[in-house]
């Protein structure tokens, strides 16, 4: 007989715990697109530079392919270690290493930085949400999530509109923004608390759920993909269309997010009446029209309504597929099944935009690319209607008892 581990529930989480946490995911966010605007002023202070052509762009995807690599070995860790220590110093190694272009000289040093950013990120996202998933259950784990989701999205209208007026003058000032984290970390030395745990008799040590989790990776990877493909391709169909204007374009996609927070909400409300595998179809249905409706559209404000739909769907997508991957993980192994579906999140974020640009060049042009992966979309909706039916015939179609393990 072994001994395993599980929480007691000595301390209870409310509203400041959910809220400081769900914060964290403004990290991830900032790590992108605070650097976006800055790129062709940075591009010209170091065009002397040996690779400059690879090295800018790198320096903004550095962050989520380290993501992507790291997050279940970050996982992994977090549940030997502690997901709350481990957390603190990232939000520490975050602000280290996100200013550190205020003083650095050479394009390769920046870059290194953003690799330091990235593992930072990576540990900031993993932890975070596994906290999340350590402190709340049923409904309430459903509402943190959702609003992990709407405020990441939020905070990447106001980072992108706040560091495009910082770096107007001087592009190393919108970085001082990375010291932001030090009132996130304030906040979550003096409200979190690590998880607890006792020793507890069982028959044998907790199983990885690899087929479930397995599944929903790949439904996550292509979530994500879908999900951004708006600010991937969203600027292409609006200049195809007269807008040519950077700012307008930024305006005009920032409209159609705002969508986002509210597919995060209706996501809220439906998982309290709904059982998840069948409400999980809707979000890559509103997707798939989006894209299909983006790609038939002749003017910028039907852009907007097509975006619009896409994007409450992308809204609705995310927590909806990390909702379903934490109810399936026990306390012991939380932190490694974050870190997997992490992976998956930010890997579908990395190669959105070279799928994106593959599916243009072999349809030979943007409108029919998207509808091409907006049928794709519809496919993987189609597909879990498929399965989702016959199990909600036999179950009923409410909301199952919480079955998280490890509770």
């Amino acid at each position: 007989m072994t001994i395993r581990t599980e929480r007691r529930t000595e301390r209870q989480a409310g509203a400041a715990q959910g809220l400081v946490l769900s914060v964290a995911s403004t990290m991830s966010v900032m790590g992108a697109v605070v650097m976006a605007p800055l790129l062709p002023s940075l591009h010209a202070e170091f065009a002397a530079t040996p690779g400059v052509d690879f090295l800018v762009p790198m320096a903004l995807t550095a962050p989520s392919l380290c993501v992507a690599l790291l997050a279940p070995v970050i996982g992994v860790a977090a549940d030997r270690i502690g997901r709350r220590r481990a957390y603190l110093v990232a939000l520490l190694l975050y602000v280290l290493f996100g200013t550190a272009p205020l003083y650095l000289q050479t394009l390769p040093q920046i870059v290194l930085s953003r690799v330091g950013v990235g593992f930072a990120e990576a540990v900031i996202m993993v932890c975070s949400t596994t906290l999340l998933g350590d402190y709340f259950t049923g409904p309430e784990r459903v509402k943190w999530l959702s609003a992990q989701s709407g405020i990441a999205s939020v905070s990447g209208i106001a980072f992108i509109m706040l560091g495009g007026v910082l770096g107007r003058d001087n592009w190393r000032i919108p970085f001082a923004m990375y010291a932001l984290s030090l009132v996130l970390f304030a906040f979550t030395l003096l409200l979190t608390w690590e998880p607890a745990q006792r020793a507890r008799q069982a028959v044998q040590s907790p199983r990885f759920p690899w087929s479930n989790l397995l599944g929903n990776g790949v439904l996550t990877v292509i979530g994500s993909l879908l999900f951004y493909l708006i600010p991937v391709q969203m600027g292409a169909v609006l200049a195809g269309h007269g807008v040519n204007s950077p700012a307008t374009i930024g305006i005009l996609i920032s409209i159609a997010s705002i969508l986002i927070p509210i597919g995060a909400f209706l996501f809220r409300r439906a998982a309290l009446h709904i059982r998840l595998d069948a409400i999980v179809c809707l979000p890559f249905l509103l997707m798939g029209v989006g894209l299909i409706a983006l790609g038939r559209t002749g003017d910028a404000t039907m852009d907007v309504v097509a975006a619009s739909v896409h994007q409450l769907g992308g809204g609705f997508v995310l927590p909806v597929l990390l909702t379903m991957a934490l109810q399936r993980l026990p306390f012991e192994l939380r932190g490694r099944g974050t870190g997997i579906w992490m992976c998956a999140f930010f890997l579908g974020q990395f190669i959105s935009a070279p799928v994106a640009i593959g599916a243009m060049k072999a349809a030979g042009s943007i409108g029919v690319s998207l509808g091409w992966l907006g049928a794709l979309s519809l496919v993987v909706c189609a597909l879990l209607v498929v399965a989702a039916v016959p199990r909600a015939r036999r179950e009923g179609w409410g909301v199952l008892p919480n079955t998280t393990p490890g509770q």
